[in-house]
C-alpha cells in the first residue's frame, strides 16, 4: 500500500487566451480616464450637458423668485395711452355697417324741441336724426373709416354731421364756437351753443375732417355729395369709450331760419370700424 502522504495530488489546468487578458485591461484603462463626472443627491434628479452632468434641485415652493411669472395682463409702457397700446398690440377685428338717414320733407318746428322761433337768416331751428354703430362689449375702437356717395343730394338749410357730438362734415363753419379739447381737433356740436347764430356767407362753403376729401352742392341746390375719411382720423374722445355700451353716435342735423330750412334727401354714411378686445 502506498503512503497518501507521500502521494502527489495533480490539478485540472485551464488556459486564459492573452487577447482576453488586454481586452480586461483596455475596459479598465478608459473606464478611469472618463471625463464624465456623475454625481446624486438625495433630493436632486441628473442632467447632463455637454461632459458634464448637473444637479437640478428641486422648486422650493416656499421660495417667491423660483415661482413661474405671473401670466397677467401686460402692462403698456409708460407715457402710452392703455387703448392705444391695445390697438397696437392686439388682434384687430372689423365691422361694417350702412347708417341710412331718411329724407325729410317737413317744414322746421320752431318753437319746440329747443328750437327757436323762425327768424330768416339765422340758424334758428333744426331737425336732426341719430344712427349707431354699436361694437360688442369689452372692445376699444382704434380708427374708423367713412364713406357717404350720393348723386342727388339736397339739403335746404345748413347741414351738419356728427360722430358723438364731434363734427366731422358741415356745410357751415361754426369751428370757433365750441373748439374740441380731443386731440383729433375736431369741434363739438351742441346744439345749445349754435343756436341763433347768424349766418354769414363767407362761412358757406364746404367744412370737413382732417385729412377728409367733401364736396357737395350749395344750399337748396341738387348735386352730388361725396365725403370720405380714412382710417386713423377719428380716435381719442371722438372714437373711444363715448358710452359704456360702446355705442359710437352719428348724427345729421339740418336747419335754418325759414320753414323750408330743415328739409333734404336722404343720406347714408359707410362705416368701417376696426377695434380690438379688452
Amino acid at each position: 500500500m502506498k503512503d497518501i502522504n507521500t502521494q502527489t495530488a495533480h490539478w485540472p489546468v485551464f488556459y486564459v487566451p492573452m487577447s482576453f487578458l488586454m481586452a480586461v485591461v483596455a475596459m479598465l484603462m478608459m473606464g478611469c480616464s472618463s471625463k464624465h463626472s456623475w454625481s446624486a443627491s438625495d433630493s436632486g434628479a441628473f442632467t447632463k450637458s455637454g461632459d458634464t452632468t448637473d444637479v437640478v434641485q428641486p422648486t422650493d415652493p416656499k421660495d417667491p423668485s423660483n415661482q413661474p411669472p405671473n401670466a397677467g395682463p401686460v402692462q403698456p409702457p409708460p407715457n402710452m395711452d392703455p387703448l392705444e397700446y391695445a390697438c397696437k398690440t392686439k388682434a384687430p377685428q372689423y365691422q361694417t355697417v350702412d347708417l341710412d338717414f331718411a329724407a325729410n320733407a317737413s317744414d322746421c318746428a320752431f318753437g319746440q324741441n329747443g328750437n327757436l322761433d323762425s327768424i330768416d337768416g339765422r340758424l334758428q331751428a333744426r331737425a336732426e336724426q341719430t344712427r349707431e354703430l354699436k361694437l360688442p362689449a369689452k372692445t376699444a375702437l382704434c380708427h374708423i373709416r367713412i364713406d357717404a356717395a350720393e348723386d342727388n343730394f339736397v339739403a335746404h338749410g345748413n347741414f351738419f354731421v356728427s360722430l358723438n357730438a364731434h363734427l366731422i362734415a358741415a356745410s357751415y363753419d361754426i369751428s370757433d364756437r365750441s373748439q374740441s379739447t380731443s386731440s383729433s381737433n375736431l369741434p363739438r356740436f351742441a346744439w345749445d351753443e349754435v343756436k341763433g347764430e347768424v349766418l354769414r356767407p363767407s362761412r358757406h362753403g364746404v367744412h370737413c375732417g382732417p385729412s377728409g376729401q367733401c364736396s357737395w352742392p350749395s344750399v337748396g341746390e341738387t348735386g352730388a355729395l361725396r365725403m370720405s375719411f380714412q382710417p386713423g382720423l377719428f380716435n381719442s374722445t371722438v372714437a373711444r369709450s363715448p358710452s359704456e355700451d360702446s355705442t359710437h353716435r352719428f348724427g345729421l342735423h339740418v336747419g335754418g331760419g325759414v320753414a323750408k330750412s330743415c328739409q333734404h334727401s336722404a343720406l347714408k354714411l359707410k362705416i368701417t370700424a376696426r377695434f380690438v378686445s379688452l
